[in-house]
């Protein structure tokens, strides 16, 4: 049995067409039924609200009880009441480039085959870089991040439950944030001009 988990879908435009992103958050176990996945979604859709722009909004949500299996619940976010826009003030750097994304990562303090300690990370697009230094993240997003980064390690959800890898295991720290912008493929990203 996998660990529970939330993938959060947002929505903005990328080459003058509708793109999706999303990130997926596995947790240490699951709320007790649709109301607490509800809320737990909402807190979660929430805290990732300062680190993208009001261009980009939470369009829906899947919620997995087990995630080697299929979705317990699919969640419209309008309907839900978590369709946040993002509050990142875009004037705080330029944004990014469409395909431009962020790196938080927490360490787990598990060595996987190889030696290497084993880290989880989220990428965000729609964040900032700085104005003079190409591809470095403000200052403004890239301590959004790192609060991010913070809560997701410290900061129970609603139901109590907490982040964790893919067994359900909670990462022990520390967060790192890439100070450099990296590019992540969009689901459905535009067609280049020919």
């Amino acid at each position: 049995m996998a660990a529970p988990m939330m993938t959060i879908i947002k929505k903005f435009t990328y080459r003058g067409a509708p793109e999706e992103w999303s990130n997926s958050y596995h947790l240490n176990d699951h709320p007790a039924d649709r109301a607490g996945w509800v809320t737990d979604v909402g807190n979660m859709a929430f805290r990732e609200q300062p680190l993208y722009t009001a261009d980009c909004v939470v369009d829906r949500a899947l919620v997995y009880n087990d995630a080697s299996n299929p979705a317990t619940f699919v969640f419209d976010a309008a309907t839900e009441g978590f369709d946040f826009a993002g509050a990142l003030d875009g004037s705080t750097g330029h944004i990014f480039a469409g395909d431009q994304a962020a790196t938080v990562g927490w360490e787990t303090g598990i060595l996987g085959g190889s030696g290497k300690m084993i880290w989880l990370r989220k990428y965000f697009h729609n964040g900032t870089e700085h104005d003079t230094v190409p591809d470095e993240l403000s200052a403004v997003y890239a301590a959004a991040l790192a609060a991010f980064g913070a809560s997701l390690l410290g900061d129970a959800l609603p139901s109590g439950f907490f982040y964790a890898d893919k067994n359900g295991r909670r990462p022990d720290g520390p967060v790192h944030v890439d100070p450099w912008a990296t590019t992540r493929t969009l689901k459905r990203r535009g067609k280049r001009p020919h």
